[in-house]
C-alpha cells in the first residue's frame, strides 16, 4: 500500500485496511526521522568545521553560533517527536504524528539546503567604511558568490587581507588589473593606465607608493597570479596603490548584490 493510499484510508471513517494503513504511515515516519537525523548530523559537523577550523570566510561569528544553537534545538524537537509503537495505534494519533513530522522534515530539509548554499556557494557580509562609495556604503549588507569563482575585470570582490595585519580582515574592492595586463603609471601627471586605457587620476598621496609597487615590473605586465584592486572612492581607499598586488588566493568571491538597506544588483 502506497503512502498516498494509506493516508486516504486513514481519513475514512471506517475501513478494513486501517491497520495496514497505520503500518505504512508509521514506516514513512520512521524514514523521515532517519533523514532528519542525518541532516542534523551534517549541519552540526559542517558548523563545527567552519567554526573550529576557521572556514566560512567573512561570515559573521554570530551566524555560526546561531547555526549551532539551531541544530541543537532541532535535535531536541526531533527527539521529542520520535514515534513510539504504543502511540501509533489509532488512525487519529498516526495522522497527527505524520503531519507534525512532515512539517518538521520540510523545515529542517529547507534549513539544511540553505546552510549548504550560504556555506559553499554564497556568503553574506556587511560593508564597513567609505572606500567603495558610491557603489557601496558603510552598513550595506551584501551577498557574494565564491564557489569556483573565476576573477574577471571590474568585478566587485571580497579580498582577504589578514596577511597584511590590517584591523579589518576582509575588504570590498574592485578588480581592475588581471595577470598579464599592461599597467603603467605616469607619476608626473598622476595617470594610471591599464592596457593603455586611463583608469584613474591618482591623488598625490598615493603616487609614491604606487610608483614603488610598479617599479621593476617586467615589460609593465602584472605578474602571473597577481591582481590589481582599487576602491571606487579614490580619495579614501586602502588598495593596490598602497599595498601592491594581491594574490589569487586572497580573492574570496564576487559581490553579487546588496540586499539591505535596499535591494540592488552590484556590477
Amino acid at each position: 500500500m502506497k503512502l498516498k493510499n494509506a493516508l486516504e484510508e486513514l481519513k475514512l471513517n471506517e475501513t478494513e485496511q486501517e491497520s495496514e494503513a497505520i503500518n505504512v504511515v508509521s514506516k514513512t515516519i520512521d524514514k523521515k526521522l532517519r533523514q532528519l537525523l542525518v541532516y542534523l548530523i551534517f549541519v552540526s559537523v559542517l558548523t563545527l568545521l567552519f567554526t573550529v577550523l576557521g572556514f566560512g570566510s567573512f561570515t559573521d561569528q554570530k551566524y555560526k553560533v546561531l547555526i549551532i544553537i539551531t541544530s541543537a534545538l532541532l535535535s531536541l524537537i526531533v527527539a521529542y517527536y520520535l514515534p513510539s509503537k504504543e502511540a501509533l495505534v489509532t488512525k487519529e494519533s498516526t495522522l497527527s504524528r505524520f503531519k507534525r513530522i512532515d512539517l518538521i522534515h520540510f523545515f529542517l530539509l529547507s534549513t539544511y539546503f540553505v546552510f549548504i548554499l550560504i556555506s559553499f556557494v554564497v556568503r553574506t557580509a556587511v560593508v564597513e567604511g567609505t572606500s567603495m562609495e558610491t557603489t557601496l556604503f558603510g552598513g550595506d549588507k551584501i551577498i557574494a558568490y565564491h564557489m569556483n569563482y573565476s576573477p574577471k575585470r571590474d568585478d566587485v570582490v571580497i579580498v582577504d587581507m589578514k596577511e597584511h595585519n590590517f584591523e579589518q580582515i576582509y575588504y570590498v574592492k574592485r578588480l581592475i588589473g588581471l595577470p598579464g595586463d599592461k599597467i603603467q603609471f605616469d607619476r608626473l601627471n598622476g595617470k594610471l593606465y591599464i592596457n593603455d586605457e586611463l583608469k584613474q587620476d591618482v591623488p598625490p598621496e598615493y603616487r609614491e607608493s604606487l610608483a614603488q609597487t610598479l617599479n621593476g615590473l617586467s615589460n609593465d605586465l602584472i605578474p602571473k597570479g597577481s591582481y590589481f584592486i582599487l576602491g571606487d572612492n579614490i580619495q579614501t581607499s586602502l588598495d593596490s596603490r598602497r599595498i601592491g598586488f594581491i594574490k589569487e588566493e586572497q580573492l574570496v568571491g564576487k559581490v553579487l548584490l546588496r540586499f539591505s538597506p535596499k535591494f540592488e544588483v552590484i556590477s
